[in-house]
């Protein structure tokens, strides 16, 4: 009986793995260059990423034969070493970075603007406090209420990523050793 269950119970786990894992069929390669193989899917995404994309219906035949170059000089490349060069390291590390903080610094402005308002009052307030300095060619707000809900909520948006950055630094322990960094 127990032998019976195992067997039951190994052959599902079988099934499932299979129909789980299974069913994505690697796709098969309909570029092939050398040990290098891409499927359809990988040149599509490339070449729509690319500046051939038109209506052309050369495009896409001229930009076969610029990939299938690159990635020859990139076999290449790797061939002699270069992908483990430290300044090349280095660049991917930076490039990583920059790349990482683009994305983080858009979804939190994205979280942001979606709370940060500017009411009536504030540009009426705003308004009352500048209309000397800065709208004295104005003569109702009406005539500048766009301009200054801009300017409030650029404002308010600068204040609340500060206060976020603020948040960050407050919840981390940083350690500086200045005298080391040549600060003191």
């Amino acid at each position: 009986m127990k032998r019976t269950m195992f067997l039951i119970l190994s052959g599902c786990i079988l099934l499932f793995g299979s129909v789980v894992f299974g069913c994505a069929k690697k796709e098969a390669a309909v570029i092939k260059i050398g040990t290098i193989e891409v499927t359809a899917k990988e040149f599509e995404r490339a070449f729509g990423m690319s500046r051939y994309v038109s209506s052309d219906p050369n495009a896409k035949k001229m930009f076969l034969d610029i990939f299938i170059t690159r990635k020859l000089m990139l076999r290449e490349a790797e061939n002699l070493g270069l992908d483990k060069d430290p300044s090349f390291l280095q660049n991917i590390q930076l490039f990583w970075e920059q790349s990482l903080l683009k994305s983080v610094l858009a979804h939190q402005a994205n979280e942001i603007g979606m709370h940060a308002k500017v009411t009536d009052v504030e540009i009426k307030e705003f308004y009352a406090n500048n209309k000397e300095k800065h709208f004295a060619n104005t003569k109702d707000v009406s005539e500048v209420y766009g301009h200054i809900r801009w300017i409030l909520l650029n404002e308010k948006n600068r204040r609340l990523m500060q206060r976020w950055v603020e948040g960050l630094r407050k919840k981390t322990t940083i350690f500086v050793d200045e005298k080391k960094l040549g600060l003191q």
